[in-house]
């Protein structure tokens, strides 16, 4: 076996002659086939090949359906030549190995093949045992974008309200839209533009356009929900701004285009690309920009008329070529059925499908729309929000007395059921905490449950297991190595609590391990492992001690993704928030969010199922351009109380290969994930250990989720909790081995409400 290409492996058996196959290649038992295996890290890579060798066509090369092999450990399908004169006697194999004990060499990308001495596995794992849960296809690549166009003039206060208009139906569908804007105006004699509000609305249109094309792909900036491919249009909710920040309601009131640069620098824009967008407004391709847009109104909205309710006003609205709606002096008409934000959302959501989107791929606002009641910006009480998180604890009471003592969390429940087992069995428990509640930007109220489950399946490498895997991993966090952040330190959840002070102030009292990160002089966040449990907690906040030894000190906790920590950027103008509880003067609008971190071997497939099932919006990564391939993988997504996903495959962090800690150590997170995924069998129910570390989603009505869920094949648990009269769907997300609960009180559809009666949370149960 030797590295082939970045992450990918040849290996060649030559220790048979060269086949002949006159009954083909798999017909001829005197002759096996000599095979050549592509060896790759995981399915996700197995199924990429399938796809591209299967688009091929069976002219060119015949595929077999990629599957997991029990005896071997595997996951492969074959390819043949369609000559037998050929390769046609040769079996091609692309593999993934399954058994997390065969040492994948570490290598860089090489022009000459090196033989890799390769190992058998050094101890069994009973990673089969139960049947995989099928994973989730990645949806197909989208089909182009629905054209939602907006004719406008900058300078009209009609243009402004529109956009605000249409905010929430982007942050809930956005990902599905294309934003294109044109501007009113006339041809002149001279080949130039008449715009509806003099020469300088003309510039203003111009700096629209030109931000529109020359918008940076990764700016460090609160994307309110959009998707990345229309955050430009917070510079429009910026230039729309009079004196004091609200929208100008007048002409007169409109600072375009001379607010132009100061919104650029409020959403962090390169210096270089400002200049380019500068140039762009003085020079031809602005002017081309503007023709083009004045010309594209004429052809899809006509010419614009004083007159009430006639000819194209500012702002008409049209999808895919065709009328939807007038604002004209800040009154509707000609909206028939779109009263509402759902309305909007319906009709795009229509719209995508006329345009080739399957609908799986259709976010969740186009699936459930009794869920959204307005949309994921204004939710209904039906929409998904993040309600808490569940540990994995071998010793839960520990766990929740550690949050309690620190975080200043309150107490909720102990479960600690009466069990028929061995007497040496580690008990089961259930220990439950609420995070403080905080009025301001800093939310809270997050509940956490600690669960020790030693009778559900685990495998050969269970929880108990891992947590003794990951003191190991972490060390000593109170001693800057160098090595403070791994792979797994990206399974952790942010939130606030106490003020950070005293709580550095109280874990420096009582010996216990921790680091922070530091910038200007400031601290940021406290790192600390929750006892019992084998992860990291992230307490948000800025603060400040005299005393912290530089030892608890290491750089930024984002230096590994090669750029500044992500703050959220509101107005430059927002008041500081008091020093009370931050220990220094702190800026709501400079605060990070609430959040969890999520370490996974697909990060991409995380958040797109997050968005078509749990009510997500996929948001911009708020990183440089290097934090998003050359040092690691990022993707995000935000629910409507802004709580984050931050879903990261930080490959240049694993320790565990690069230090050499296995077998103590026995995976690195993709190889966890791989575990996972075949321990785990959501399909018949199954209730693993892993479940137990998953993020807690709650919604009005779990009725309608389920319904999208089965129709999509999509496998999930049931379990309820009569005490507390809910019940929960458990799912999977696909390709990281990582899982969800959502939660509710209402579960009214005859098939889940006997599901739901069937099934209850048993700690004492085998599975």
């Amino acid at each position: 076996i030797s590295p082939a290409a970045r992450s990918h492996y040849l290996g060649v058996c030559d220790s048979r002659p060269a086949p002949t196959c006159p009954k083909g290649p798999e017909g001829s038992k005197d002759a096996p086939p000599v095979t050549y295996t592509l060896v790759v890290p995981g399915t996700r890579e197995v199924d990429a090949w399938h796809s591209h060798l299967t688009a091929l066509g069976p002219r060119v090369v015949r595929v077999t359906a990629p599957g997991h092999s029990i005896r071997f450990a595997v996951y492969a399908f074959n390819f043949y030549d369609v000559l037998a004169d050929g390769l046609g006697c040769y079996r091609f194999e692309v593999q993934a190995f399954q058994d997390p004990a065969w040492p994948k060499p570490e290598c860089p990308p090489i022009a000459v093949p090196i033989p890799v001495a390769v190992a058998p596995p050094t101890r069994p794992m009973a990673v089969m045992a139960a049947p995989p849960t099928p994973l989730l296809p990645p949806p197909p690549p989208p089909p182009r974008r629905v054209t939602l166009d907006l004719f406008v003039a900058s300078k009209c206060p009609d243009a402004s309200r529109c956009e605000r208009m249409l905010e929430p139906v982007l942050q809930a569908v956005g990902e599905l839209v294309e934003v294109r804007l044109s501007f009113l105006g006339e041809r002149t004699a001279g080949g130039g533009v008449a715009c509806l509000h003099g020469e300088s609305e003309c510039v203003g249109n111009k700096a629209q356009l030109c931000t529109h094309k020359h918008w940076p792909s990764h700016v460090d900036v609160d994307t309110r929900g959009l998707p990345a491919h229309l955050n430009w249009l917070l510079f429009l909710r910026c230039a729309a701004e009079a004196e004091g920040g609200r929208p100008f309601n007048t002409t007169a009131a409109s600072r375009i285009p001379g607010n132009t640069h100061a919104c650029l620098q409020r959403y962090s824009v390169p210096s270089a690309t400002a200049d380019a967008i500068d140039a762009c407004v003085r020079g031809a391709e602005g002017a081309t920009l503007l023709a083009e847009a004045v010309a594209r109104t004429h052809t899809l909205c006509g010419h614009h008329s004083s007159r009430p309710k006639t000819a194209c006003k500012s702002c008409t609205m049209s999808i895919e070529g065709k009328p939807a709606c007038v604002l004209d002096e800040g009154a509707v008409y000609n909206c028939t059925g779109l009263a509402s934000s759902q309305a909007w959302v319906a009709l795009l959501c229509d719209a995508a499908a006329r345009a080739g989107w399957a609908p799986s791929a259709l976010p969740l606002a186009c699936r459930a729309p009794s869920m959204a009641a307005g949309g994921p910006s204004r939710p209904g009480p039906s929409w998904p929000t993040v309600q808490g998180h569940s540990y994995a604890s071998i010793d839960p009471r520990s766990s929740a007395d550690f949050a309690i003592r620190y975080f200043g969390a309150t107490l909720l429940s102990d479960s600690r059921p009466r069990c028929l087992g061995k007497a040496d069995e580690r008990p089961p428990r259930e220990v439950s905490v609420r995070l403080p509640r905080h009025a301001d930007f800093r939310g809270g109220g997050l509940e956490l449950r600690f669960v020790s489950n030693p009778r559900k399946p685990g495998g050969a490498y269970d929880t108990a297991a891992h947590t003794a895997a990951m003191t190991l991993l972490f060390g000593n966090l109170s001693v800057n190595t160098g090595h403070h952040w791994n792979q797994y330190f990206d399974f952790h959840l942010g939130f606030y609590a106490r003020p950070s002070d005293l709580i550095a102030a109280d874990l420096l009292r009582d010996g216990v391990p921790f680091f922070t990160g530091q910038s200007a002089g400031v601290y940021q966040s406290i790192y600390v492992a929750i006892p019992g449990t084998g992860h990291i907690v992230e307490v948000l906040g800025d603060w400040y001690l005299p005393a912290l030894p530089p030892c608890h000190v290491r750089f930024s906790s984002t230096d590994q993704f090669c750029s500044p920590k992500r703050r959220r950027r509101l107005r430059a103008s927002a008041p500081p928030l008091p020093s009370l509880d931050l220990g220094v003067a702190y800026s709501p609008g400079d605060a990070d969010t609430n959040k969890t971190t999520m370490a996974g071997a697909d990060p991409r497939a995380a958040i797109d199922f997050a968005v078509r099932y749990l009510g997500g919006s996929p948001v911009q990564q708020h990183r440089g351009p290097m934090a998003d391939g050359p040092c690691t993988t990022l993707a995000w997504a935000e629910w409507p109380d802004s709580h984050e996903w931050h879903v990261v495959r930080y490959d240049t962090a694993d320790w565990v290969s690069s230090d050499g800690l296995r077998p103590a150590v026995p995976f690195n997170v993709s190889q966890l994930a791989e575990y996972v995924e075949a321990l785990r069998d959501l399909t018949h129910g199954t209730y693993d250990q892993w479940l137990d570390h998953r993020e807690v989603l709650s919604v009005g009505n779990l009725t309608e989720l389920a319904r999208v869920l089965r129709g999509d094949g999509v496998p999930f648990a049931v379990r309820s909790r009569p005490d507390e009269g809910t019940c929960s769907l458990l799912v999977d997300l696909p390709r990281n081995g990582l899982a969800v609960e959502v939660v509710s009180r209402v579960f009214d559809g005859a098939w889940l409400a006997r599901r739901c009666a069937a099934n209850e949370f048993d700690l004492c149960a085998p599975d």
